[in-house]
């Protein structure tokens, strides 16, 4: 892959969930790629842990297909958790194709609401690229020990087909195992939002994201209540928290 690597070593495995066009029949043109071809559609979040129990390495790394990576952006992450045995979970710094920041770590509210910290704003700004702790980091691009993922029994099979489930699996890492989700701005990756899933949040795939928010409140309820509420007017101290964390370094 380009941008991955020497420095690591890594397999590659693709779960084409029972796709229509011809996916399976260009993947299987790809060297050193591991596919597997499920013969119904699963969804995103039984597909995550299939390709997951497949996986013979010490980290797991998920990758959403609609995304470029940059260079150094799994080394970064690898190195990072290998110098800490309390880190769970390491995200990267996604960035619009146009360039703009679109998440360095992400916020959860009181309510179970999410937060992309950071959107729109500079990727070059010096408050987006310290390494702190985030209350979670998308999955579109984070980094986990396979002995953790399989501890916690995967993504939690209630969130299927998607979304949430990687901030449950980051609740999980914090209130479960008690490591730490942080984020790494070293580890830069493109993400094109919305262009798998779409943009509809009363269609499709997207529906989903407003059902499982509902799931996601009740199962982490007791734990929500540290947690700020969710207002512009509390931003700021969210940001400071994040901006001041004692694990924060600037990069």
């Amino acid at each position: 892959m380009e941008h991955t690597g020497p420095e690591v070593s890594y397999e590659v495995i693709v779960v084409n969930d029972f796709s229509s066009d011809e996916t399976a029949e260009l993947l299987i043109q790809v060297p050193n790629l591991r596919l597997h071809n499920n013969n119904h559609n699963s969804g995103f979040v039984l597909s995550c842990n299939q390709g997951a129990s497949l996986a013979k390495g010490e980290f797991l790394c998920f990758l959403n297909n609609d995304t470029i990576v940059q260079k150094q952006w799994l080394t970064s992450m690898v190195e990072l958790i290998e110098n800490d045995s309390q880190i769970g979970i390491v995200g990267s710094k996604l960035v619009f194709g146009d360039g703009d920041l679109q998440e360095a770590g992400g916020i959860v509210w009181q309510d179970g609401q999410t937060y992309h910290y950071g959107r729109r704003g500079s990727i070059t700004n010096k408050k987006y690229n310290y390494i702190r702790e985030v209350d979670y980091c998308s999955g579109a691009s984070f980094l986990i020990s396979k002995t953790d993922f399989d501890q916690l029994r995967g993504f939690d099979e209630m969130y299927t087909p998607g979304y949430y489930e990687d901030t449950d699996l980051c609740f999980s890492i914090q209130y479960t195992l008690n490591k730490k989700v942080v984020y790494q701005p070293a580890s830069i990756v493109v993400h094109y939002e919305g262009v798998t899933s779409g943009t509809n949040i009363n269609a499709g795939m997207r529906r989903y994201q407003q059902i499982n928010a509902l799931k996601f409140k009740d199962k982490w309820k007791t734990q929500l209540q540290s947690k700020l509420p969710n207002s512009f007017m509390n931003l700021d101290d969210t940001l400071i928290k994040y901006q001041n964390s004692k694990n924060a370094k600037l990069i």
